[in-house]
Protein backbone atom coordinates (compact mmCIF):
# COMPACT_ATOMS: atom_id res chain seq x y z
CA UNK A 1 0.00 0.00 0.00
CA UNK A 2 1.63 3.37 -1.11
CA UNK A 3 0.15 6.52 0.01
CA UNK A 4 1.62 9.76 -1.40
CA UNK A 5 2.08 13.37 -0.99
CA UNK A 6 0.36 15.40 1.55
CA UNK A 7 -2.50 13.03 2.03
CA UNK A 8 -0.05 9.80 2.47
CA UNK A 9 2.32 11.73 5.12
CA UNK A 10 -0.94 12.64 7.43
CA UNK A 11 -2.53 8.97 7.20
CA UNK A 12 0.94 7.53 7.70
CA UNK A 13 2.91 7.14 10.76
CA UNK A 14 5.97 8.58 10.59
CA UNK A 15 7.77 5.65 12.80
CA UNK A 16 7.05 3.09 11.08
CA UNK A 17 5.65 3.99 7.71
CA UNK A 18 2.79 1.72 8.46
CA UNK A 19 -1.03 3.30 7.98
CA UNK A 20 -1.49 5.78 11.17
CA UNK A 21 -4.94 4.85 13.42
CA UNK A 22 -7.35 7.84 12.11
CA UNK A 23 -6.87 5.72 8.32
CA UNK A 24 -7.45 2.22 10.34
CA UNK A 25 -10.68 3.27 11.92
CA UNK A 26 -12.00 4.96 8.70
CA UNK A 27 -10.96 1.33 6.84
CA UNK A 28 -12.45 -0.55 9.51
CA UNK A 29 -15.76 1.17 9.49
CA UNK A 30 -16.08 1.01 6.21
CA UNK A 31 -15.73 -2.78 6.36
CA UNK A 32 -17.52 -3.55 8.90
CA UNK A 33 -20.45 -2.01 7.23
CA UNK A 34 -19.36 -4.29 4.09
CA UNK A 35 -19.33 -7.06 6.25
CA UNK A 36 -22.51 -6.74 6.89
CA UNK A 37 -24.22 -6.46 4.22
CA UNK A 38 -21.93 -9.82 2.78
CA UNK A 39 -22.24 -11.93 5.98
CA UNK A 40 -18.68 -11.69 7.10
CA UNK A 41 -16.78 -11.52 10.08
CA UNK A 42 -14.11 -8.63 11.05
CA UNK A 43 -12.03 -8.73 13.94
CA UNK A 44 -9.30 -6.52 15.37
CA UNK A 45 -6.41 -7.61 16.82
CA UNK A 46 -4.37 -4.77 19.66
CA UNK A 47 -0.73 -4.99 20.07
CA UNK A 48 1.46 -3.70 22.68
CA UNK A 49 4.57 -3.98 21.84
CA UNK A 50 7.18 -3.06 25.10
CA UNK A 51 10.96 -3.81 25.53
CA UNK A 52 13.09 -3.71 22.40
CA UNK A 53 14.62 -0.53 20.64
CA UNK A 54 13.53 0.96 17.67
CA UNK A 55 15.79 -0.95 15.03
CA UNK A 56 13.81 -4.28 16.32
CA UNK A 57 10.69 -2.65 16.94
CA UNK A 58 10.21 -1.49 13.20
CA UNK A 59 11.63 -4.89 11.85
CA UNK A 60 8.87 -6.26 13.94
CA UNK A 61 6.29 -3.44 11.68
CA UNK A 62 7.69 -4.92 8.56
CA UNK A 63 7.96 -8.90 9.62
CA UNK A 64 3.99 -8.25 11.05
CA UNK A 65 3.17 -7.00 7.22
CA UNK A 66 4.64 -9.94 5.87
CA UNK A 67 2.69 -12.14 8.59
CA UNK A 68 -0.97 -10.79 7.52
CA UNK A 69 -2.64 -11.41 4.20
CA UNK A 70 -2.98 -8.68 2.12
CA UNK A 71 -6.51 -8.20 2.22
CA UNK A 72 -6.18 -7.65 6.20
CA UNK A 73 -4.75 -4.16 7.39
CA UNK A 74 -2.04 -3.39 10.02
CA UNK A 75 -1.86 0.47 11.73
CA UNK A 76 0.09 1.76 14.06
CA UNK A 77 0.47 4.02 16.96
CA UNK A 78 4.49 4.99 16.78
CA UNK A 79 6.72 1.65 17.47
CA UNK A 80 4.50 0.53 20.95
CA UNK A 81 0.89 0.00 19.38
CA UNK A 82 -0.30 -2.08 16.32
CA UNK A 83 -3.80 -2.44 15.94
CA UNK A 84 -4.42 -5.73 12.44
CA UNK A 85 -8.13 -5.31 11.22
CA UNK A 86 -8.60 -9.00 10.11
CA UNK A 87 -11.42 -10.06 7.37
CA UNK A 88 -12.69 -13.48 6.81
CA UNK A 89 -11.44 -15.84 7.24
CA UNK A 90 -8.96 -14.29 9.06
CA UNK A 91 -11.28 -13.31 11.00
CA UNK A 92 -12.21 -16.51 12.40
CA UNK A 93 -8.74 -17.48 13.27
CA UNK A 94 -7.79 -14.74 15.19
CA UNK A 95 -6.64 -16.33 17.88
CA UNK A 96 -4.09 -18.58 15.68
CA UNK A 97 -3.09 -15.58 14.05
CA UNK A 98 -2.49 -13.57 17.13
CA UNK A 99 -0.69 -16.68 18.75
CA UNK A 100 1.47 -16.63 15.36
CA UNK A 101 2.64 -13.19 16.20
CA UNK A 102 3.63 -13.93 19.55
CA UNK A 103 5.71 -16.56 18.12
CA UNK A 104 7.21 -14.09 15.73
CA UNK A 105 8.52 -12.02 19.28
CA UNK A 106 9.64 -15.11 20.48
CA UNK A 107 11.87 -15.60 17.18
CA UNK A 108 13.03 -11.76 17.38
CA UNK A 109 14.13 -12.49 20.89
CA UNK A 110 15.99 -15.42 19.98
CA UNK A 111 17.65 -13.78 17.06
CA UNK A 112 19.06 -10.64 18.90
CA UNK A 113 20.00 -11.96 22.00
CA UNK A 114 22.09 -8.88 23.34
CA UNK A 115 18.98 -6.28 22.93
CA UNK A 116 16.52 -5.89 25.39
CA UNK A 117 13.79 -8.53 25.12
CA UNK A 118 10.43 -7.68 23.24
CA UNK A 119 7.54 -8.42 24.56
CA UNK A 120 3.90 -8.47 23.37
CA UNK A 121 0.71 -8.58 24.39
CA UNK A 122 -1.73 -9.34 22.00
CA UNK A 123 -5.88 -8.85 22.72
CA UNK A 124 -9.00 -8.91 20.37
CA UNK A 125 -10.96 -5.84 20.70
CA UNK A 126 -14.31 -6.13 22.18
CA UNK A 127 -16.02 -3.43 19.95
CA UNK A 128 -15.57 -5.18 17.15
CA UNK A 129 -17.85 -7.97 17.02
CA UNK A 130 -17.99 -10.74 14.19
CA UNK A 131 -20.91 -11.19 11.91
CA UNK A 132 -21.71 -14.30 11.57
CA UNK A 133 -21.34 -16.40 8.50
CA UNK A 134 -24.42 -17.75 7.12
CA UNK A 135 -26.43 -18.26 3.42
CA UNK A 136 -27.93 -14.85 2.44
CA UNK A 137 -31.89 -15.25 2.75
CA UNK A 138 -33.89 -15.75 -0.55
CA UNK A 139 -35.73 -13.57 -1.75
CA UNK A 140 -39.26 -13.89 -1.08
CA UNK A 141 -41.59 -13.40 -3.84
CA UNK A 142 -44.73 -11.92 -2.35
CA UNK A 143 -42.21 -9.60 -0.42
CA UNK A 144 -41.20 -8.19 -4.57
CA UNK A 145 -44.81 -8.74 -5.50
CA UNK A 146 -45.93 -5.86 -2.81
CA UNK A 147 -42.97 -3.70 -3.11
CA UNK A 148 -43.30 -3.74 -7.11
CA UNK A 149 -39.83 -5.09 -7.39
CA UNK A 150 -40.91 -8.46 -9.26
CA UNK A 151 -40.43 -7.11 -12.45
CA UNK A 152 -36.99 -5.79 -11.93
CA UNK A 153 -36.02 -8.91 -10.11
CA UNK A 154 -37.33 -10.94 -13.35
CA UNK A 155 -36.09 -8.85 -16.33
CA UNK A 156 -33.47 -9.91 -18.57
CA UNK A 157 -30.17 -7.78 -18.12
CA UNK A 158 -30.37 -4.45 -19.72
CA UNK A 159 -28.20 -3.79 -22.68
CA UNK A 160 -25.43 -1.14 -23.44
CA UNK A 161 -25.84 0.94 -26.81
CA UNK A 162 -22.79 -1.29 -27.92
CA UNK A 163 -24.58 -4.08 -27.25
CA UNK A 164 -22.88 -5.42 -23.91
CA UNK A 165 -25.25 -6.60 -21.68
CA UNK A 166 -25.29 -5.08 -17.90
CA UNK A 167 -25.60 -6.80 -14.53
Amino acid sequence: MALEGFLGRALTDPTTGLPNVPYFRMIRDWEERRASRRKYSVRVLKIQVKGGDERIRRSLSWRLCREIRSSDLIASEGSSHFRVLLTSPDAENAEAISTRIVDMATEINLRHPTAERLELQVELDTRTLPVTNGPCEPCDPATLESSGEREAYHSPPAEDKDGAERA
